[in-house]
């Protein structure tokens, strides 16, 4: 695989995956709002 350490301990992944885990979810909540909101001033313009 490319990009991989092959040094890498598996407690390191474990730790990244969760950090983008983590942001993956909050990334997600973020797009959530920003559709919310352009469907709010969606109507306001119309």
């Amino acid at each position: 695989m490319r990009g991989m350490n092959i040094s890498s301990s598996s407690e390191t992944l474990d730790e990244e995956n969760k950090r983008l885990r983590k942001e993956n979810k909050l990334l997600k909540q973020e797009r959530d709002i920003l559709k919310k909101a352009t469907a709010y001033f969606a109507k306001e313009v119309l």
